[in-house]
C-alpha cells in the first residue's frame, strides 16, 4: 500500500506522511478553545471517533496556489488564499488516492480536508510532514508553511512514515515580533481572538477594536508567514486605489453575480455575507489612514 501511496504523491507533487489512528496524547485544555469547532475534545483528538475501527491515518500536503483569480485581490487578501478553492482541490486528490488504494485492499475510509473535528496540524506533524512552529502554522521543508492539508483516515494498518526532526524555529522570533495585533505569543500561545486571519472568517458581529484590527485584509493574513525564513519573502502590499475599486466592486455584487465571480475560490467558501462585511470594514479602515 505505501507503494501505491508514494507513488501517487510523487506523480502529483504533494508530500505525505502516515501515523497511527491512536488518541493523541500530550496536549493542553487550549485545544478545546479552538475556533470554527463546538465539539467535544476527544472528537478533536480521536481518529476512532471520526472512524470506527480507524487504524492509521494519512496525511497529505499540497503546496498552497497562491495565483490570484481575480485582479485586485491580492492586494486586499491573504495570498496563501488567493487561488482556486483548496478545499475541494484537496478533496479530489484524496478521493483519487483512495480509489486507487481500492484497487490492492478492501478498506473503509473518512477524508477531511478542513472542515472536520480532527486537528489536522497535529497529525501532520505527527506523520511527520513538519512541525508546528511560533507562528501556529505547520512548517514541512518542502514548502514551508504555505501547503494545506488533508486527512484520509482507514481502517487498515500501513506502514508508518518517519518524522522529519530536524527543523525548528530555534531562537528565531520574527513572527511574534511581526505580528501586528499581538496574536502570537511565547511558548506558541496562541490568540485567535485578535489574529486577523480569524477575525476575517468569523460569523459573529465584530467589535470596533476587532474591525480595526482586520487593517486592510478581506480574507486572511500572512504576515507571520511572509516573515518567515521557512518560506520565501513577500513584499507587503498596500495600494488604496486599487483596493477600493475592488470593494466597492465587490459590495455592489448580488448574491447570484458574488457566486458567478467567485464560485471557485476560497472566498466563496467563506461566503458572501462575511466578505461584504469586511469589504466595508475595510472600506472605513481606508478612510482612517
Amino acid at each position: 500500500m505505501n507503494n501505491v501511496i508514494n507513488e501517487y504523491a510523487r506523480s502529483k507533487g504533494i508530500i505525505y506522511g502516515i501515523c497511527d489512528a491512536k488518541t493523541l496524547e500530550g496536549l493542553d485544555e487550549s485545544i478545546v478553545n479552538i475556533p470554527f469547532f463546538k465539539g467535544d475534545i476527544y472528537e478533536r483528538i480521536s481518529p476512532r471517533i471520526f472512524l470506527h475501527g480507524a487504524k492509521s491515518v494519512i496525511v497529505l500536503g499540497v503546496k498552497a496556489d497562491q495565483t490570484p483569480l481575480f485582479e485586485g485581490l491580492d492586494q486586499i487578501m491573504a495570498p496563501s488564499l488567493s487561488g482556486v478553492d483548496y478545499h475541494k482541490h484537496l478533496e479530489g486528490i484524496a478521493k483519487e488516492l483512495t480509489s486507487k488504494m481500492l484497487e490492492c485492499a478492501d478498506f473503509n475510509f473518512r477524508i477531511q480536508v478542513d472542515s472536520g473535528p480532527l486537528i489536522e496540524k497535529k497529525f501532520a506533524a505527527k506523520a511527520g510532514l513538519g512541525f508546528i512552529g511560533k507562528n501556529n502554522c505547520l512548517i514541512s521543508p518542502e514548502f514551508g508553511s504555505f501547503f494545506n492539508i488533508a486527512l484520509i483516515v482507514v481502517d487498515i494498518e500501513i506502514e508508518l512514515t518517519c518524522s522529519s526532526g530536524f527543523l525548528s524555529c530555534e531562537d528565531c522570533d520574527l513572527c511574534l515580533i511581526s505580528c501586528p495585533t499581538g496574536a502570537l505569543g511565547q511558548n506558541n500561545k496562541f490568540n485567535y481572538n485578535r489574529c486577523i486571519s480569524y477575525l476575517t472568517q468569523k460569523r459573529d458581529d465584530l467589535t470596533e477594536d476587532e474591525m480595526a484590527l482586520i487593517g486592510l485584509s478581506i480574507y486572511g493574513c500572512d504576515i507571520c508567514q511572509n516573515i518567515c525564513p521557512h518560506n520565501s519573502h513577500t513584499p507587503s502590499q498596500n495600494q488604496k486605489e486599487v483596493s477600493e475599486k475592488v470593494l466597492r466592486e465587490i459590495l455592489n455584487m448580488d448574491s447570484k453575480q458574488f457566486e458567478e465571480k467567485f464560485k471557485n475560490s476560497n472566498l466563496f467558501w467563506r461566503g458572501n455575507g462575511v466578505i461584504k462585511r469586511n469589504c466595508r470594514i475595510v472600506l472605513d479602515n481606508l478612510e482612517k489612514l
